[in-house]
Order: structure tokens, then sequence, then C-alpha cells
């Protein structure tokens, strides 16, 4: 899953369990052909896009690898693996470690990957205080350009302008109950 860099900082520090991504046209929630009831978002083509329970590498970009980080310094760490895994590769790296190594702790790195707990369909504007904070955002305070008085901007506030920005839409403050889009609501947790 994509993810920008405030993002990757929230998530290694357990500011963002969530995460909301827009429903695109002839996509569809439903349960898996199973006995245990698992909910999968498929695509319009009838392929699986999220699936609860199943774990997902975090990458800074489309096309980009997966990141790496240190449990304990809890920092992404990107390019010793290319150096790490060429080492490997060539027999120039006589350590017997499986994986590359934190250079501030020592500790060994290994896969940023998340697993999805829960799956929902909802309204964008349905958001909670509660879960804009699981998405990583807080209360701020931020000065009016022109007046310079200062408001509060609450963590649901935040949370929408940041996504509307960052999926080019544009709401507007009289009509963003008809005008929000359906999200999906991915809830996750680190794999460590």
């Amino acid at each position: 899953m994509i993810y920008g860099e405030k993002s990757i900082r929230d998530i290694l520090s357990n500011n963002k369990q969530q995460t909301r991504r827009l429903v695109k046209e002839g996509e569809y929630l439903d349960e898996a052909l199973d006995d245990y009831r698992i909910k999968v978002v498929y695509t319009k083509n009838g392929k699986p896009k999220w699936r609860e329970f199943k774990d997902y590498s975090v990458q800074p970009g489309r096309g980009k690898k997966g990141l790496w980080y240190c449990p304990k310094c809890k920092r992404p760490i990107q390019k010793i693996i290319a150096q790490f895994s060429k080492s490997l590769q060539n027999g120039t790296n006589n350590t017997k470690n499986k994986f590359p190594w934190c250079g501030i702790c020592g500790s060994n790195i290994i896969p940023l990957r998340i697993k999805i707990v829960s799956i929902k369909k909802e309204k964008l504007c349905d958001i909670t205080e509660s879960d804009a904070r699981k998405e990583g955002y807080e209360e701020s305070k931020e000065k009016v350009s022109g007046t310079g008085e200062i408001i509060t901007l609450s963590a649901k506030q935040n949370f929408l302008l940041a996504f509307g920005k960052i999926n080019n839409l544009n709401f507007s403050a009289r009509n963003v109950r008809e005008e929000s889009p359906f999200v999906w609501v991915l809830e996750f947790e680190v794999i460590e």
C-alpha cells in the first residue's frame, strides 16, 4: 500500500491505525467464500483488492519497493536494503545476519508490513474525531490569513482538508454532506 512520508512516520509511531481510500467505480465489498466470513474489497473485474487479515507491504510511491524499518528505533530504512542485497548476491557479505541491521542501534531491520484487521465502507464526512486521530491527525491552531485571527481546527477538519488536497476534492462548507464520496475504511496493525 502506498503512503506519503507523514503517514509512514505516523504508522511507525503508532499514531496511524486506519487509512481511507476512495471507492472506485465498480468496486464492492463482499465476504470471502470460506468458513470465516472475511471481508474482501473486489475491483469491478472481480479481482480481490484488499482482504481482512492479509498483510501488505508499505511503499513510499507507486512502483517503488516496500520499506524496511528498525523496530527498536521506529525509523524507515530504504537505501541499506539495496546495498545489503547486492552484498549477498556477490558474496561480499560475510555476516551471519539474515537481515540487514540498523546503523544507529545495531538491531536487525525488517520489512514494514501492515495487516488489515477490518474493512468497511462509509461516507468520507462520517469520520469521527476518534477515527481522524487513528488516521494520524490532531487538533491544531491556525492563523487566518488577512485577519490574523487564530482558529482551532479539529482532528476531523484537519483530516478532511488533507484528504481533499491529496485526492483533488474540493468541498464547499455548505455542501460537504452531499459532495462527500464513499471511502473504504481499512483498519490495520503493523506486523513485527
